[in-house]
């Protein structure tokens, strides 16, 4: 009997049938803004250009340099800012991969999520990028802070992931399951609050002073995630979405897509 209990669990682990163990809420949020730094805290504001050293720290999921080492886009285009920011890169990869596994294993799904993507590129050069365009430079030149393009196409990123992942929750929950694992419906529900309490952001000051206890759509946003906002609630949860996947270890510290069958424990 004894020799046959040590089988059965053996072939457990084999198929990896533990749950796995997530971390606890602060510390997700915790390990998001020290180890990954994606996430604000009351001193960090997750907005800083050329943090990404043309693209030597994160590199998104399209080329910045040509074959020759060339860098290929526009000073202050939305590719440089990708290229430009870490927080953008990480989040690009996640978007990236996350569209490309939802293509590949639902190709009837291939038209509704490049629908997505299309309007994801097209509202951010709009918002984000071409509202600056015109005076864009001179701003610059007087310490204007590209910082407002920075987390306005971040929203944009959060929001289009969002609606991708929902958008194959809807139409292929079987892939969902693989892709977020035993708890896939609070990772559904998580993209849902997003979109329903986490608004477009031109600047990290939009929300920096709503407290959980306002009456504002995100201060509910603050008190449904509070064990996610850290002491004294000085951590930014607007993007919970990649608190949560770092909280069950499927994502990396590039932003690329982890599935539960490759993740590893702390």
């Amino acid at each position: 009997m004894k020799f046959k209990t040590i089988l059965l669990i053996n072939l457990l682990i084999n198929l990896n049938l533990y749950a796995f163990e997530a971390l606890m809420p602060s510390q997700a949020t915790n390990k998001a803004i020290d180890n990954f730094e994606q996430i604000e805290d009351e001193f960090f504001t997750g907005d800083d250009y050329f943090s990404n050293d043309y693209s030597t720290n994160t590199s998104p999921s399209f080329k910045c340099s040509d074959a020759k080492g060339k860098y290929k886009f526009k000073e202050y285009s939305l590719e440089d800012f990708v290229c430009q920011s870490k927080f953008l890169a990480f989040r690009d990869n996640y978007f990236a991969d996350l569209y490309n596994l939802i293509v590949k294993e639902a190709p009837n799904l291939k038209e509704k999520a490049l629908k997505i993507a299309r309007e994801r590129i097209a509202k951010t050069q709009k918002e984000c990028i071409d509202g600056y365009s015109k005076y864009f430079q001179v701003r610059v030149k007087y310490n204007y802070s590209v910082g407002n393009s920075i987390h306005c196409t971040r929203s944009y990123y959060r929001n289009s992931t969002a609606k991708l992942a929902l958008l194959l929750y809807k139409n292929n929950k079987e892939l969902f399951k693989r892709i977020y694992g035993e708890d896939y419906e609070k990772f559904k529900e998580v993209f849902e609050d997003t979109l329903k309490y986490v608004p477009i952001l031109y600047s990290f000051r939009d929300l920096k002073d709503i407290k959980k206890t306002d009456k504002k759509p995100y201060a509910e946003f603050l008190r449904k995630y509070d064990d996610y906002t850290g002491d004294y609630d000085n951590y930014r949860i607007h993007d919970l979405i990649y608190i949560v996947l770092v909280q069950y270890s499927l994502i990396d510290k590039n932003g690329h897509l982890i599935l539960p069958e490759n993740r590893k424990e702390e």
